[in-house]
């Protein structure tokens, strides 16, 4: 059986806290959202939020698919291509390596 990669748990932590900062933004979208009945015409910008959890839920989702397929660490966030959340994944795998 083969080793797991060391710094796979590491880059696990940082992908729990990509997950729990697009919670922030939907507890945010939904303070707007239930506090209007009117906010797709008064809140058109924070609508656009969505667009960004789903960006983000799409590339976590594909960092996790590459890991599955027991590429590496480092490869597997190679192709993030959402800069934000790259360079967090990064910056937790040089903390830890």
């Amino acid at each position: 059986m083969s080793e797991l990669d060391p710094l796979a748990a590491p880059l696990q932590a940082a992908l729990a806290a990509e997950l729990r900062d697009i919670r922030g933004l939907l507890e945010r979208l939904e303070l707007v959202l239930v506090g209007d009945a009117h906010f797709a015409a008064n809140y058109l910008h924070e609508l656009q939020a969505f667009d960004l959890v789903a960006q983000h839920v799409d590339e976590i989702a594909r960092v996790l698919d590459r890991l599955s397929s027991r590429m590496t660490a480092h490869a597997a966030i190679e192709p993030v291509r959402l800069g934000a959340v790259q360079d967090g994944l990064r910056r937790a795998l040089a903390q830890a390596g």
